[in-house]
Protein backbone atom coordinates (compact mmCIF):
# COMPACT_ATOMS: atom_id res chain seq x y z
CA UNK A 1 0.00 0.00 0.00
CA UNK A 2 1.47 3.55 -1.83
CA UNK A 3 1.90 6.39 1.15
CA UNK A 4 -0.49 9.12 -0.74
CA UNK A 5 1.41 12.35 -1.57
CA UNK A 6 -0.72 14.17 0.53
CA UNK A 7 0.59 12.36 3.78
CA UNK A 8 4.10 13.42 2.79
CA UNK A 9 3.41 16.36 2.37
CA UNK A 10 1.22 16.68 5.87
CA UNK A 11 3.64 15.45 7.67
CA UNK A 12 6.92 17.45 6.38
CA UNK A 13 4.52 20.58 7.71
CA UNK A 14 4.02 18.93 10.99
CA UNK A 15 7.48 18.53 11.25
CA UNK A 16 8.57 21.77 9.82
CA UNK A 17 5.93 23.42 12.19
CA UNK A 18 7.37 21.13 15.46
CA UNK A 19 10.52 22.78 14.30
CA UNK A 20 9.91 26.22 14.42
CA UNK A 21 8.20 25.39 17.24
CA UNK A 22 11.09 23.86 19.29
CA UNK A 23 13.25 27.17 17.69
CA UNK A 24 10.74 29.40 19.59
CA UNK A 25 10.65 27.84 22.86
CA UNK A 26 14.74 28.23 23.25
CA UNK A 27 14.58 31.57 21.83
CA UNK A 28 12.46 32.38 24.39
CA UNK A 29 13.99 30.21 27.22
CA UNK A 30 17.30 32.21 26.12
CA UNK A 31 15.34 35.41 26.11
CA UNK A 32 14.35 35.00 29.61
CA UNK A 33 17.47 33.90 30.94
CA UNK A 34 19.30 37.67 29.36
CA UNK A 35 16.44 38.84 31.15
CA UNK A 36 16.94 37.68 34.41
CA UNK A 37 20.83 38.29 33.97
CA UNK A 38 20.50 42.31 32.68
CA UNK A 39 17.68 42.71 36.19
CA UNK A 40 20.62 40.98 38.44
CA UNK A 41 22.94 43.33 37.03
CA UNK A 42 20.94 46.10 37.26
CA UNK A 43 20.44 45.74 40.97
CA UNK A 44 24.00 45.33 41.61
CA UNK A 45 24.54 48.24 39.77
CA UNK A 46 22.13 50.62 42.35
CA UNK A 47 23.58 48.94 45.14
CA UNK A 48 27.09 50.34 44.12
CA UNK A 49 25.48 53.59 43.41
CA UNK A 50 24.14 53.32 46.51
CA UNK A 51 27.66 53.14 48.51
CA UNK A 52 29.43 55.51 45.76
CA UNK A 53 26.55 57.94 46.50
CA UNK A 54 28.41 58.25 50.26
CA UNK A 55 31.70 56.43 49.58
CA UNK A 56 34.35 58.05 52.10
CA UNK A 57 37.52 56.12 50.28
CA UNK A 58 40.74 57.78 50.12
CA UNK A 59 43.19 57.34 47.79
CA UNK A 60 46.06 57.32 50.38
CA UNK A 61 45.77 59.38 53.46
CA UNK A 62 46.99 62.55 52.13
CA UNK A 63 44.06 62.80 49.42
CA UNK A 64 40.47 64.04 49.82
CA UNK A 65 37.08 61.63 50.19
CA UNK A 66 35.49 60.66 47.57
CA UNK A 67 32.12 62.09 48.39
CA UNK A 68 32.19 65.93 50.43
CA UNK A 69 28.32 64.77 51.30
CA UNK A 70 26.07 62.51 49.77
CA UNK A 71 26.04 62.19 45.97
CA UNK A 72 28.54 65.17 46.31
CA UNK A 73 31.72 64.24 44.58
CA UNK A 74 34.81 65.68 44.82
CA UNK A 75 36.60 66.67 41.22
CA UNK A 76 40.07 66.23 42.70
CA UNK A 77 39.52 63.09 44.35
CA UNK A 78 37.89 61.70 41.20
CA UNK A 79 40.89 62.63 38.57
CA UNK A 80 43.10 61.35 41.46
CA UNK A 81 41.77 57.49 40.92
CA UNK A 82 41.76 58.39 37.46
CA UNK A 83 45.20 59.22 37.35
CA UNK A 84 47.72 59.26 40.08
CA UNK A 85 50.73 61.13 39.69
CA UNK A 86 53.34 59.00 41.45
CA UNK A 87 53.72 55.09 42.04
CA UNK A 88 53.83 52.36 39.68
CA UNK A 89 51.73 49.91 40.91
CA UNK A 90 48.49 48.33 39.38
CA UNK A 91 46.44 49.98 42.01
CA UNK A 92 47.42 53.69 41.24
CA UNK A 93 46.74 52.95 36.89
CA UNK A 94 43.15 53.89 37.36
CA UNK A 95 41.72 50.33 37.88
CA UNK A 96 40.38 50.90 41.55
CA UNK A 97 36.87 49.97 42.78
CA UNK A 98 35.99 51.99 45.50
CA UNK A 99 32.85 49.93 45.90
CA UNK A 100 33.45 46.75 45.32
CA UNK A 101 31.14 43.70 44.62
CA UNK A 102 32.85 40.37 44.92
CA UNK A 103 31.45 38.77 42.06
CA UNK A 104 30.87 41.23 39.76
CA UNK A 105 33.22 43.82 38.27
CA UNK A 106 32.47 47.17 38.03
CA UNK A 107 33.60 50.72 35.53
CA UNK A 108 32.90 54.19 36.58
CA UNK A 109 32.55 57.18 34.04
CA UNK A 110 32.00 60.91 35.31
CA UNK A 111 30.88 63.58 33.33
CA UNK A 112 30.50 67.56 33.96
CA UNK A 113 27.01 68.09 32.58
CA UNK A 114 27.54 72.14 32.90
CA UNK A 115 30.02 71.94 30.24
CA UNK A 116 29.69 68.64 28.78
CA UNK A 117 33.28 67.24 29.57
CA UNK A 118 34.63 63.89 30.66
CA UNK A 119 36.16 64.28 34.18
CA UNK A 120 37.24 60.34 34.61
CA UNK A 121 37.32 56.98 34.57
CA UNK A 122 38.46 54.05 36.80
CA UNK A 123 37.42 50.48 37.59
CA UNK A 124 37.42 47.43 36.01
CA UNK A 125 36.73 46.97 32.45
CA UNK A 126 35.38 42.98 31.78
CA UNK A 127 34.14 40.84 28.48
CA UNK A 128 31.36 39.45 29.56
CA UNK A 129 27.03 40.16 30.62
CA UNK A 130 27.31 43.72 31.52
CA UNK A 131 24.67 46.25 32.01
CA UNK A 132 25.27 50.43 32.05
CA UNK A 133 22.85 52.97 34.17
CA UNK A 134 23.54 56.55 34.81
CA UNK A 135 22.83 58.43 38.07
CA UNK A 136 22.91 62.40 38.01
CA UNK A 137 25.27 63.87 41.06
CA UNK A 138 26.92 66.95 42.13
CA UNK A 139 30.27 67.77 41.15
CA UNK A 140 32.82 70.06 43.70
CA UNK A 141 35.10 71.95 41.39
CA UNK A 142 37.62 74.45 42.95
CA UNK A 143 37.46 78.12 41.53
CA UNK A 144 40.43 80.34 40.53
CA UNK A 145 40.06 82.19 43.61
CA UNK A 146 39.83 79.06 45.81
CA UNK A 147 36.70 78.82 46.60
CA UNK A 148 34.31 75.94 45.38
CA UNK A 149 31.86 75.89 43.70
CA UNK A 150 29.03 72.65 42.56
CA UNK A 151 27.93 71.69 38.80
CA UNK A 152 25.77 69.05 38.07
CA UNK A 153 27.31 65.44 37.12
CA UNK A 154 26.74 62.33 35.66
CA UNK A 155 27.71 58.48 37.32
CA UNK A 156 27.92 56.17 34.69
CA UNK A 157 28.10 52.29 36.05
CA UNK A 158 29.00 49.61 33.54
CA UNK A 159 28.18 46.86 35.46
CA UNK A 160 30.12 43.10 34.63
CA UNK A 161 29.26 39.21 34.92
CA UNK A 162 32.40 37.79 33.31
CA UNK A 163 35.08 34.82 34.13
CA UNK A 164 37.36 37.45 35.08
CA UNK A 165 35.27 38.57 37.93
CA UNK A 166 34.32 34.82 39.11
CA UNK A 167 38.26 33.91 38.79
CA UNK A 168 39.18 37.03 40.88
CA UNK A 169 36.17 36.63 43.31
CA UNK A 170 37.26 33.20 43.94
CA UNK A 171 40.47 33.87 44.63
CA UNK A 172 39.77 36.42 47.18
CA UNK A 173 36.74 34.70 48.57
CA UNK A 174 39.32 31.62 49.49
CA UNK A 175 41.85 33.85 51.03
CA UNK A 176 39.30 36.16 52.89
CA UNK A 177 37.36 32.99 54.63
CA UNK A 178 40.27 30.61 54.63
CA UNK A 179 37.92 28.08 52.63
CA UNK A 180 38.65 25.95 49.55
CA UNK A 181 35.78 27.72 46.74
CA UNK A 182 34.52 25.48 43.88
CA UNK A 183 33.32 26.86 40.24
CA UNK A 184 32.62 25.72 37.05
CA UNK A 185 34.76 25.36 34.35
CA UNK A 186 32.43 28.39 32.40
CA UNK A 187 33.34 30.39 35.03
CA UNK A 188 36.75 30.49 34.77
CA UNK A 189 39.33 32.23 32.96
CA UNK A 190 41.40 29.57 30.68
CA UNK A 191 44.47 31.67 32.06
CA UNK A 192 45.29 34.32 34.33
CA UNK A 193 47.97 35.61 36.58
CA UNK A 194 48.56 38.43 39.24
CA UNK A 195 50.06 41.71 37.67
CA UNK A 196 50.65 43.89 40.97
CA UNK A 197 47.17 44.45 42.54
CA UNK A 198 45.18 42.41 39.91
CA UNK A 199 44.10 39.09 38.70
CA UNK A 200 45.32 39.74 34.78
CA UNK A 201 44.55 37.67 31.57
CA UNK A 202 45.57 39.01 27.94
CA UNK A 203 43.45 38.99 25.24
CA UNK A 204 45.06 39.07 21.43
CA UNK A 205 42.70 39.70 18.19
CA UNK A 206 44.01 38.93 15.03
CA UNK A 207 43.73 41.56 12.13
CA UNK A 208 44.67 42.04 8.64
CA UNK A 209 45.34 38.26 8.46
CA UNK A 210 45.23 38.39 4.43
CA UNK A 211 48.33 40.67 4.47
CA UNK A 212 52.09 39.23 4.58
CA UNK A 213 52.57 40.96 7.91
CA UNK A 214 50.06 40.42 9.95
CA UNK A 215 48.93 42.34 13.17
CA UNK A 216 47.37 41.50 16.56
CA UNK A 217 45.53 43.80 18.59
CA UNK A 218 46.24 43.44 22.53
CA UNK A 219 43.31 43.90 25.28
CA UNK A 220 44.39 43.53 28.47
CA UNK A 221 41.52 42.93 31.05
CA UNK A 222 42.18 43.11 34.67
CA UNK A 223 40.34 43.09 38.14
CA UNK A 224 41.49 45.08 40.98
CA UNK A 225 41.59 43.05 43.96
CA UNK A 226 41.94 45.13 47.62
CA UNK A 227 44.20 42.27 49.76
CA UNK A 228 47.83 41.68 49.18
CA UNK A 229 46.65 37.93 48.15
CA UNK A 230 49.61 35.08 47.19
CA UNK A 231 48.49 33.05 44.90
CA UNK A 232 50.36 30.73 41.93
CA UNK A 233 51.77 34.02 39.50
CA UNK A 234 50.39 31.99 36.45
CA UNK A 235 47.95 29.17 35.91
CA UNK A 236 46.69 27.58 32.60
CA UNK A 237 43.87 24.49 33.39
CA UNK A 238 45.37 23.04 29.89
CA UNK A 239 48.36 22.22 32.08
CA UNK A 240 47.01 20.22 34.36
CA UNK A 241 43.73 17.98 33.24
CA UNK A 242 43.93 14.42 32.28
CA UNK A 243 44.58 14.10 28.24
CA UNK A 244 41.14 13.14 26.48
CA UNK A 245 39.01 14.67 29.80
CA UNK A 246 37.36 18.13 30.40
CA UNK A 247 37.46 20.16 33.72
CA UNK A 248 34.15 19.11 36.03
CA UNK A 249 35.48 21.84 38.25
CA UNK A 250 37.85 24.24 39.43
CA UNK A 251 39.04 24.13 43.34
CA UNK A 252 40.74 27.40 44.76
CA UNK A 253 42.37 26.24 47.58
CA UNK A 254 44.05 28.26 50.45
CA UNK A 255 47.42 26.46 52.08
CA UNK A 256 50.50 26.86 53.86
CA UNK A 257 53.25 28.26 51.26
CA UNK A 258 55.98 26.25 52.53
CA UNK A 259 54.19 23.00 52.16
CA UNK A 260 53.33 23.92 48.43
CA UNK A 261 56.61 25.08 47.49
CA UNK A 262 58.37 21.93 48.51
CA UNK A 263 56.03 19.44 46.54
CA UNK A 264 53.88 21.64 45.06
CA UNK A 265 50.96 19.74 45.94
CA UNK A 266 48.00 21.62 45.93
CA UNK A 267 46.00 19.22 48.25
CA UNK A 268 42.30 19.48 48.47
CA UNK A 269 42.80 19.23 52.72
CA UNK A 270 38.92 18.53 52.89
CA UNK A 271 39.30 14.76 52.44
CA UNK A 272 39.42 12.67 55.50
CA UNK A 273 42.32 12.32 56.99
CA UNK A 274 44.16 15.68 55.35
CA UNK A 275 42.31 18.35 57.42
CA UNK A 276 44.95 19.14 59.68
CA UNK A 277 46.66 20.62 55.99
CA UNK A 278 44.16 23.61 56.40
CA UNK A 279 46.54 26.80 57.09
CA UNK A 280 46.29 27.94 60.62
CA UNK A 281 45.49 31.83 62.02
CA UNK A 282 49.02 31.62 62.86
CA UNK A 283 49.75 30.67 58.79
CA UNK A 284 47.87 33.24 58.15
CA UNK A 285 49.22 36.38 60.01
CA UNK A 286 52.59 35.53 58.96
CA UNK A 287 51.83 36.02 55.15
CA UNK A 288 52.68 32.40 54.76
CA UNK A 289 49.46 31.44 53.04
CA UNK A 290 49.04 30.72 49.10
CA UNK A 291 45.71 30.27 46.80
CA UNK A 292 46.29 26.96 44.77
CA UNK A 293 44.45 25.94 42.01
CA UNK A 294 43.38 22.12 41.37
CA UNK A 295 41.22 21.23 38.55
CA UNK A 296 38.92 18.54 38.99
CA UNK A 297 37.99 16.32 35.57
Amino acid sequence: MGVALTDIISLIIRLIFAAVVLIAFIELVYAFDVIVKTNELDKVSVEISEGMMSSGYMFDENSQALTISRAIFSYKALQQLASPTSGDSYEEKGHIEPVRNCKYGAFFTFIDLEKNQFIASFGSREEGSSSSKSYFIGIQKENPDKTYSIVPGKMQIDVYDSPLSRTACAIESAWVTNQIQEIDPNSVLGSFERRGDAVFYQKSTLKNVASKAPTTETHDYMRWLPHQINFVESFSYWENIDPGKTPKKFLFIPINKDRYERDKNCVDWRTPGLENLQPQQSDIQRGNVIICIKVMS
